[in-house]
């Protein structure tokens, strides 16, 4: 197993703050729209170790492969991430705006920050529009060529950007539902062309595109205070390579339990996705299935600190396709401290 001090891409950092999110964002739902005007938030730090196999990995030791059927090295690194949330609360808090980190945004893209606004109906439901855009220059990167072999592939930027509709709480019922629309542009784009193909098969491996999809989940509260989240999603990604355009659909259950100063909290998961159009390098349309469980807990008030909580997750993710250049697994652990005031 190899390991690196280099940069990560942006995805992995995201991905344990989202699970972490998920651990006490629905406690916080729970309780009654934070009453108070002004400013309120968290700042979240994050050190863990992010450990993945698979020929299409995007971290720096697989920079360099065989050949497009080699069998692949698992590959490590460390990372450290800050997280973070602003918001400022209006009439009584049932208007809040809002900056930060982005939840998880389903639909595939990956951006890096969010700005919104939620209001708060009388009949208890909470409308939420977000614009997503990608901020940082670095981290959300794919490689120029991934089918280059015995050179190292470069990385290029990409471009993302989303827009979320959210209503929770609709009707007073704990059910939600989600709408989102973004777009995937990739700096330099060289897919395939270390290959001898044609120009019509190079353009069917072009990966900007635009997404779209829905999110609908409820909520069971059950004795002892333990939660169930079930949600399904439904996602399509239309590249300008049909290659490359897809159509996901994830379902998923999450759960909260609250043991005294302890949270429990995880999820397991399971996404297919169907893709358009055959693959001019591997002659084949590729399918995938994509399996995951997070699993953590965070111990609240910690040394009497008030508005404060450790946080701990372990997670493992596979990917199971029928071209096996795509297969992949991951595997996080990571620490955290999260302060909200």
């Amino acid at each position: 197993m190899k390991s690196s001090k280099v940069r990560l891409p942006i995805i992995i950092p995201l991905l344990v703050a989202a699970t972490f999110r998920a651990g006490w964002t629905h406690a916080q739902y729970q309780q009654k729209r934070v009453n108070n005007e002004g400013w309120s938030g968290y700042l979240e730090l994050i050190l863990g170790s992010f450990r993945q196999k698979g020929l299409s990995s995007k971290l720096d030791d697989n920079k360099t492969i065989e050949s497009l059927g080699a069998d692949s090295e698992m590959h490590q690194q460390s990372f450290p991430d800050l997280n973070w949330k602003l918001q400022y609360g209006l009439n009584r808090g049932k208007t809040i705006l809002f900056a930060g980190n982005p939840e998880d945004v389903f639909i595939g893209v990956n951006p890096t920050l969010e700005f919104g606004v939620s209001h708060q109906l009388d009949n208890s439901t909470i409308f939420s529009v977000t614009y997503l855009p990608s901020w940082l220059p670095i981290g959300n990167e794919v490689w120029e060529d991934p089918f280059l072999t015995e050179s190292s592939r470069k990385h290029t930027k990409t471009d993302t950007k989303a827009f979320r509709i959210s209503a929770r709480k609709i009707l007073g019922y704990p059910i939600s539902l989600e709408f989102a629309h973004g777009s995937l542009d990739v700096d330099v784009e060289k897919a395939g062309q270390s290959l001898s193909l044609t120009n019509l098969e190079l353009s069917q491996l072009q990966r900007s595109g635009q997404a779209s999809g829905g999110k609908l989940s409820t909520t069971f509260e059950l004795p002892n205070n333990l939660f169930l989240v079930p949600a399904g999603h439904y996602a399509k990604y239309d590249a300008e390579g049909e290659a490359n355009s897809f159509v996901r659909k994830h379902i998923e259950l999450a759960f909260l339990w609250n043991v005294g100063q302890v949270n429990l909290f995880g999820n397991i998961s399971y996404a297919a996705s169907d893709f358009e159009g055959p693959n001019p390098v591997f002659d084949n349309t590729r399918d995938d299935n994509r399996y995951s469980l997070r699993t953590g807990l965070s111990y609240l008030y910690p040394f009497g600190w008030e508005n404060s909580k450790i946080l701990l997750l372990v997670g493992k993710a596979k990917t199971h396709s029928n071209i096996k250049f795509y297969d992949s697994e991951e595997t996080i652990i990571a620490l955290g401290y999260n302060h909200q005031f």
